[in-house]
């Protein structure tokens, strides 16, 4: 007779549409059926799925789930809604980001991916700061189990939040397997160089540097077209949208489009020709290894977790604090894009395998089995 495990998830961030947090999830949740059933087949995997809408998880979920309505506030669902699912449910495990429900009668799982707004303040509001200090740190030294995504986020949980690093669980994003199988689409020789940015409108993204750039490129004689893929609300994101139309005014050719799916956002990549992300820091940077599954190469900063991408990708690593650089880079990629273009293709077979999501699901279905007493 096969036992249940039921896993109780807090999908809330699906009800936002795309973001890292999304991918993630929705990679790893997509995976961990299969990985279950690798481990011990004998066990059948409950995931059950709390979220506004079960049309939103459906968007990005392809496996049997059992859907949960909560359509409450963060205070609202983790003090009141969530434990009380859990109990309803029987869940054995409850998988959360950033945040584990208020009280949980199971063992709480927390995904912390970075703390980033600890690490660059300027880039965040006092009160952002201040209410996502009190409960990260809360929720990492009160779950059960603490997972994030690169070494560089294990480091930093640590120093701001006392948990050792080494009681961290790393567990990397992946990429999903259309970004490998999408064919690149050859570059006209007289056409416009295709720029592309992939990331949410905050200001640690400076997405403004692509428009630095194209002003450098038009000026050198080059012709560009830029396009950047992200959503976003605030000061910032406001800025950038009238960024935008003041350089279209002066005829740049530049772009803001949000709500893609996978498929339609691996087109685009292997639409382009070269990959900006001059962040200032990031806890892991899904759009860098996105990019070099899609045969693109890259200008990417060295900031936080970005630094391990060396030698990872075709293109340029530039110091993050230094605008000039990331112009130079960009120049430089220009200038050899056809050659950047044949390496970034040969770098394709290899990252699928450094960057699986059936590895990733399978160390969560390793935590999940420990945790509930029923090892592989």
């Amino acid at each position: 007779m096969s036992r249940a495990v039921t896993v109780f998830v807090d999908c809330h961030t699906f009800d936002a549409g795309w973001q890292g947090t999304t991918t993630y999830l929705a990679g790893i949740l997509n995976a961990l059926p299969g990985a279950m059933a690798a481990k011990v087949p004998d066990i059948k995997l409950r995931l059950v799925c709390a979220a506004e809408s079960a049309d939103n998880i459906c968007r990005f979920l392809t496996v049997p789930f059992e859907y949960v309505p909560i359509r409450t506030g963060f205070l609202w669902r983790n003090l009141v809604d969530i434990p009380r699912a859990l109990r309803r449910t029987g869940a054995d495990v409850v998988l959360s980001q950033y945040v584990r429900p208020f009280a949980a009668p199971c063992p709480t799982i927390s995904v912390i991916h970075d703390v980033l707004f600890l690490d660059f303040p300027n880039s965040f509001s006092w009160g952002y700061r201040t209410l996502r200090r009190l409960l990260f740190g809360w929720s990492a030294r009160h779950s059960t189990r603490v997972a994030t995504v690169s070494r560089y986020s294990a480091g930093r949980i640590e120093h701001h939040f006392g948990v050792p690093a080494d009681s961290i669980a790393i567990i990397a994003n992946a990429v999903d397997p259309v970004f490998l199988q999408i064919p690149r689409q050859e570059r006209a020789s007289a056409g416009p160089l295709r720029l592309l940015s992939v990331s949410r409108l905050e200001q640690r993204k400076r997405h403004e540097w692509g428009i630095q750039a194209q002003q450098m490129l038009a000026g050198a004689g080059i012709d560009s077209e830029y396009t950047i893929i992200g959503s976003g609300v605030g000061e910032y994101a406001a800025q950038l949208h009238t960024e935008v139309a003041r350089a279209r005014s002066v005829g740049l050719k530049v772009d803001i489009r949000a709500g893609l799916s996978s498929a339609d956002l691996a087109a685009v990549y292997a639409s382009s020709d070269l990959l900006l992300f001059p962040s200032e820091a990031e806890g892991f940077g899904i759009p860098v290894i996105e990019a070099v599954a899609a045969g693109l190469p890259a200008v990417v900063s060295d900031g936080g977790a970005l630094a391990d991408f060396r030698g990872k990708f075709a293109g340029h690593t530039f110091p993050a604090d230094d605008n000039q650089a990331f112009l130079a880079a960009v120049r430089s990629a220009s200038e050899n894009i056809r050659g950047l273009r044949a390496e970034a293709v040969a770098k394709r077979a290899r990252i699928g395998a450094d960057y699986s999501w059936d590895a990733a699901a399978g160390a969560y279905a390793d935590m999940i089995l420990s945790l509930t007493g029923r090892r592989s």
